[in-house]
């Protein structure tokens, strides 16, 4: 990981007893500004500007950020895991949604 790369929080900050401190990150795709206190501590900006990152971050609570030309990485895809749907990148989320299929119905 170095400055720049495009990343997301991980799953598990969503849920208790994370949660309540998180949840304004959910969709928002960040990028690695720098490294602090010997390269534990990430600081990070959003890609939109929308949404400011209050403190330093943990490696165990982000992730890169997927391809996907759809939602450019927002939905959560796994990086390296995408599809290739017509010619246009997508994570698997974009992909039953946007797919030559559409949707899946149950």
């Amino acid at each position: 990981m170095r400055p720049g790369d495009r990343i997301v929080f991980a799953k598990h900050v969503y849920l208790p007893p994370l949660a309540p401190c998180y949840d304004e990150y959910k969709g928002h795709v960040f990028k690695v500004v720098a490294f602090h206190y010997n390269n534990t501590h990430i600081e990070l900006q959003d890609e939109d500007e929308e949404v400011k990152v209050k403190g330093y971050v943990h490696r165990e609570d982000i992730r890169y950020a997927d391809d996907c030309q759809v939602c450019h990485g927002k939905n959560g895809g796994m990086k390296g895991n995408e599809n290739v749907i017509d010619g246009i990148i997508m994570c698997d989320y974009c992909s039953t949604t946007h797919g030559p299929r559409g949707p899946r119905r149950k």
